[in-house]
């Protein structure tokens, strides 16, 4: 990987390296899992780095040296502020002619910045009579050093130079292996002087980065201190969740074993968690996971807690009341009624019912079932009835009609013929009754609306119907007036209609 050295670093506030959300809680049925969303913010420096600089020291590197030894203070302190745990070691290197100093180490990996700054501050520059130097006898030394079991080692490689290969018997696939054998990243720092043709002159840097997952720069000398920040900054990280320890009924499964990305940048994941069939209810499981960054633990930010409250295996509570409604036609009334579901795993449910709230209910009772089912498959169920009612008495009517001869009712009704109706808001037939005002005993029909009849009075007479003639449907002779009466098939019973007998002539 080459990367090109930018001006300066932006400034801004870096986001806290770690694991979001670092505890997860939730509650659920015995036999189902969640997802979540992990989000690992990856630190801008690997973990406990192991720092090595090696450096070459032929004249040709003098104004690198220099731009190195006046920001090495930034340089360490810019380091250990993102990881505290930062060690560093000082080594140089030249040419086989060049006898002791061909591999130099001025000091050895340490916490201590001061004796770092130190090591730096003491380089000096001489030798290196060809173009080519002894870097891959260099990386072979450097690989032998005492890096920490837990750290990140990282080579930090300054020089404007190819190398010799083999170099002082060592050759470059050698480098490579006992790189790759201590995990350590090489950071290629390829400085552009004019008497030198460039660290990557034989393609060598190149191969090294990328078997290293490391990365290669091209500073002028002046840039050299910002390009060592710059590609400590920049390297892959692979982020794996590690399982650490969890309770037998829960298991904790993610979409990928391991994530890589530079560091800085935030590694994505979805994690399963899954509660056992047999799980205990009510019980409250834990399981820990931690992300390991290129294999070694990140720290307790790096750390999630998941704790999982076992539901007891409860149906849905579904609770549904009896209604009563007035008919407001002959099909019957809409009832739009209230129906709830309430559950321990998923809280408010919407039941299914049938029939649905807003139906249309027909006269009389109709039983209606309502069902909930939560996330755990469990079911719950309750039942109501629907009770639609008639107790609206119909209207009835006693109108004056037209005499049959042709001659229109005239005031008072003097020829004594009248229609009888009858309306219900249910039933389309309803029955008419004949009572008389001067005799309760009389109850004649039932008629249909619409009947005609011709009325008249005779106190001292017997009550009594005959079959009427032409547009006359009965003849009806009372004791006193009429009083018409229009039942309906729920036997509501209407108030009287009266239909006065007709004055003497």
């Amino acid at each position: 990987m080459v990367v090109v050295l930018a001006a300066g670093v932006p400034a801004g506030a870096e986001p806290k390296p770690g694991v979001e959300p670092k505890a997860v809680e939730r509650t659920v049925a015995p036999g189902e899992s969640f997802d979540v969303d992990k989000v690992v913010q990856t630190p801008t420096i690997l973990p406990k780095p192991d720092v090595v600089l090696l450096v070459d020291t032929t004249d040709s590197m003098i104004d690198a040296i220099d731009n190195v030894k006046s920001k090495i203070v930034d340089i360490v302190g810019a380091v250990h502020d993102a990881q505290t745990e930062a060690h560093f070691a000082v080594a140089s290197y030249r040419d086989e002619t060049d006898g002791p100093e061909l591999f130099k180490v001025h000091q050895t990996l340490t916490g201590d910045t001061g004796k770092v700054t130190a090591a730096v501050e003491g380089l000096s520059t001489g030798g290196g009579d060809d173009e080519d130097e002894g870097w891959i006898n260099a990386l072979v030394e450097v690989a032998g050093f005492d890096y920490r079991d837990d750290g990140s080692p990282v080579v930090v490689l300054i020089g404007d130079a190819p190398s010799h290969d083999p170099s002082n018997g060592h050759s470059y696939d050698e480098a490579e292996n006992a790189l790759q054998d201590i995990g350590a990243r090489v950071v290629g720092v390829d400085v552009q002087t004019e008497l030198a043709s460039g660290l990557d002159a034989l393609d060598q840097a190149t191969h090294l980065v990328t078997a290293t997952s490391g990365q290669l720069l091209n500073p002028s000398p002046e840039q050299v201190s910002a390009a060592i920040l710059s590609g400590l900054q920049q390297l892959d990280v692979t982020v794996t969740p590690d399982v650490l320890a969890c309770d037998p009924a829960l298991s904790v499964s993610f979409d990928a074993q391991e994530v890589t990305v530079p560091s800085g940048d935030t590694a994505e994941f979805v994690e399963t968690v899954e509660v056992a069939g047999d799980a205990a209810d009510g019980a409250t499981l834990e399981c820990e996971v931690r992300f390991m960054l290129g294999g070694a633990p990140g720290g307790p930010d790096f750390v999630q807690h998941i704790t999982v409250h076992v539901l007891e295996d409860e149906p849905p509570v579904v609770t549904v009341e009896d209604k009563t409604v007035e008919a407001t036609g002959p099909d019957g009334a809409v009832i739009d009624y209230p129906a709830e579901a309430t559950d321990d795993l998923d809280g408010e449910l919407v039941p299914v019912c049938a029939p649905p709230p807003g139906s249309v209910f027909p006269i009389g009772d109709t039983k209606v079932t309502c069902t909930a089912e939560d996330s755990g498959g469990n079911v719950g169920q309750d039942t109501a009835t629907m009770r639609v009612v008639d107790t609206t008495a119909p209207t009835a009517t006693c109108e004056p009609a037209g005499n049959p001869a042709g001659n229109p009712p005239k005031s008072n009704n003097p020829d004594g013929f009248y229609v009888l109706g009858g309306k219900d808001l249910v039933d389309p037939d309803v029955q008419l009754y004949i009572r008389d005002t001067g005799d309760p005993a009389v109850n004649f029909g039932p008629y249909p609306s619409g009947t005609t009849i011709k009325l008249t009075q005779a106190p001292g007479a017997e009550p009594e119907v005959k079959p009427g003639t032409g547009d006359v449907n009965y003849k009806v002779r009372l004791r006193g007036d009429a009083r018409i009466i229009a039942v309906d098939a729920a036997d509501n019973v209407s108030t009287a209609a009266v239909c006065h007998v007709p004055p003497k002539p």
